[in-house]
């Protein structure tokens, strides 16, 4: 029993010094100029890549970047058709991404829509659409001269919107509006999400894109959206 215990432990030991060794974090997660060029500048918004060989999926979350891209076994059908229609121009379809959902499509506004501020590319991007603000090596950050904020009016005029705090689970803004309206928050909706203004629940619309919409009355509030599993 001695020997099958000291054989165990050795066969363990092994195992752990060869085959799942740590490394240091900066071995997989380097800090490049590019990579904090974006955490200094891209604030609520987010950014994408055009190459695969510049950021692997989910990379970012490492860094506290949000994106459009990513990988998961099980992402959102409602996703996976938003950016179907980013590609193709064509809604109401649903093409297979294999677990990465990675648009390549610059021309779509749903770049626009989605809030996407910087592209990444490892070439020039000849359009006006798009300003070269940074370049490390190969890899070029273009600006989007169109970006939209993560939320949009119905009505923009004279109105005001602010994020207090952004986090993967709750956002909370200062909004006013001197009408009444809706306001619509570029995050996709999903069965747990809530939403409350000045602390009273409210319903939350979801939009074509299946973003997360709601009715603003006129005036100055707090607005809170939030995800609790259910």
């Amino acid at each position: 029993i001695l020997a099958l215990l000291l054989l165990s432990a050795a066969d363990l030991f092994r195992f752990a010094q060869k085959f799942t060794p740590f490394s240091p974090r900066e071995y997989f997660y380097p800090h490049t100029r590019a990579i904090e060029f974006l955490r200094q500048n891209l604030g609520y918004y987010r950014f994408m890549t055009t190459d695969r060989r510049i950021l692997p999926p989910n990379a970012a979350i490492i860094y506290g970047l949000a994106t459009v891209e990513g990988y998961d076994p099980l992402y959102l059908k409602t996703y996976a058709a938003l950016i179907t229609h980013m590609e193709s121009g064509e809604p109401g379809t649903i093409a297979s991404f294999n677990r990465i959902l990675r648009p390549t499509n610059l021309d779509s506004p749903l770049i626009d829509q989605l809030a996407v501020k910087y592209i990444l590319s490892l070439v020039n991007l000849n359009t006006s659409r798009f300003r070269q603000v940074f370049q490390e090596g190969d890899t070029r950050i273009y600006e989007n001269l169109s970006v939209k904020p993560l939320w949009q009016w119905s009505n923009e005029t004279n109105t005001q919107a602010e994020i207090v705090s952004y986090l993967p689970a709750r956002i909370e803004l200062t909004v006013a509006t001197p009408v009444d309206q809706t306001l619509t928050l570029a995050q996709m909706h999903y069965p747990g999400w809530q939403a409350t203004i000045d602390n009273r629940s409210i319903s939350i619309i979801p939009t074509e894109n299946q973003f997360l919409s709601v009715f603003v009355p006129t005036g100055k509030h707090q607005l809170v959206f939030w995800y609790q599993p259910l």
